[in-house]
């Protein structure tokens, strides 16, 4: 069976170079509906001749939308030995991501899941390091990143998997 490809697949994909890739469609849509709203703001304030703050303020989160964008089409990672994934930020829910983070799955001890506020899905990776918190806009996409850590990490203990 032919196996998809990571470029065009945005739920679940591979690689040529094998590594898995779990996307998040609806969290994709919202960066881009942020870098649209801040390039509203920025050219329909820029060139007013008002204070140019706001414009300023636009181009700052179309820049954000963008940088967000990438990070989320990136998406989670799950390489040889390594699970890569967006750290995020924010009150509630935390779906701002800022920067990349790897973990390997070697230290990783246990997993667990969670469900926030506005129906998000958490996946807690836990071991000798800390805690990652993996984010997921749907149930089906964090239980396919626990059938593939259950399948090729099988030290790895999954608790609370509904």
């Amino acid at each position: 069976m032919k196996q998809p490809s990571a470029l065009y697949s945005w739920g679940l994909g591979i690689t040529s170079k094998g590594v898995i890739v779990i996307r998040n469609w609806y969290l994709l849509l919202g960066t881009i509906a942020a870098t649209c709203v801040g390039a509203v703001l920025f050219v329909s304030l820029i060139g007013t001749g008002r204070d140019q703050g706001p414009a300023i303020f636009g181009l700052c989160v179309g820049l954000y939308g963008l940088w967000s964008f990438y990070l989320e089409l990136l998406g989670v990672r799950i390489f040889q030995d390594v699970v890569s994934y967006p750290v995020r930020l924010g009150l509630g829910t935390g779906i701002f991501p800022l920067f990349r983070k790897s973990v390997s799955a070697g230290t990783v001890l246990q997993a667990s899941s969670l469900t926030k506020p506005y129906g998000m899905k958490v996946a807690y990776l836990s071991g000798e390091f800390g805690q990652a918190k993996i984010l997921f806009d749907t149930k089906g996409g964090r239980d396919r990143f626990f059938a593939v850590v259950a399948s090729k990490f099988r030290h790895i203990k999954i608790f609370r998997w509904k």
